[in-house]
């Protein structure tokens, strides 16, 4: 172990910052960001990762190999995810922790579609809508036509669609939204994600019903502030009481926002 495993809570602010940078970064500014961290006394490759980012950050501080040490700041410069991090996320008997995906996401996206959470099976291969009940891939390779050649991730990425959700991790029961600990809810960093996608113009919700613990709540209570346009559409899950013909219709107004 090269560096240190206690921070104090301005340190995981800075490394925060230096996470993001380091993402985007060229080789040589890499470089000179990897030097900052150090000095602060974070190496990367003490925590086994060289693709570090910030929910990997997070997940560290939850597991305790990563310790915040000193007093707790305001709110001003106390990360509120890290707050949860180290104070909300539980696991018990009938809540496990439920760690989500990178998003996929291609060259120029135009559209962002965003659901909650990753269900359990789709954890399990590391791979959106993996579960054969939901309909996302029929539905989307019935809009998108002609690229039956390509795996999921390459075809999201071939027709200009990013994929991620509302949230990065969540305690939840089972793999539904009803299951989820909301205390425990994480959210992702999707204003930053579309301040380095330009190209994007709307977001996309998968599921547009009001439940409580659905995409859409979801996405209003976290991201009120996100001056971005968004609509939502009939969930794609087969739990959903709509034909699969009228969720094709209604998924097909995608089209009109790639032009």
């Amino acid at each position: 172990m090269k560096g240190k495993t206690e921070f104090t809570y301005d340190e995981i602010e800075q490394l925060k910052v230096l996470i993001k940078k380091l993402r985007n970064a060229e080789r040589d500014t890499q470089k000179c960001i990897r030097g900052k961290m150090r000095k602060i006394g974070f190496y990367i490759s003490d925590f086994g990762s060289s693709g570090m980012t910030v929910d990997m950050l997070y997940t560290l501080i939850k597991s305790g190999e990563i310790k915040v040490k000193g007093k707790k700041c305001n709110a001003t410069t106390m990360p509120e995810t890290i707050v949860k991090v180290k104070e909300s996320f539980v696991s018990t008997a009938n809540h496990s922790l439920k760690q989500g995906l990178e998003p996929w996401v291609g060259k120029e996206p135009k559209v962002l579609i965003l659901g909650t959470l990753p269900g359990d099976e789709s954890i399990k291969q590391q791979s959106y809508y993996a579960n054969k009940n939901n309909s996302f891939w029929e539905i989307l390779r019935t809009v998108f036509p002609g690229f039956e050649d390509l795996s999921n991730k390459d075809f999201v990425a071939e027709v200009g669609i990013a994929l991620w959700d509302c949230l990065s991790a969540a305690s939840r029961k089972g793999s539904t939204d009803a299951g989820f600990d909301e205390k425990s809810q994480v959210a992702n960093d999707i204003a930053t994600f579309l301040s380095q996608h330009h190209s994007i113009k709307m977001i996309v919700l998968n599921g547009k019903g009001n439940q409580p613990k659905g995409t859409k709540r979801t996405f209003e209570k976290f991201f009120p502030d996100i001056d971005f346009p968004y609509i939502a559409l009939v969930s794609t899950s087969n739990v959903a009481s709509v034909t699969f013909g009228e969720k094709v219709k209604e998924w097909s107004k995608i089209k009109e926002l790639m032009v």
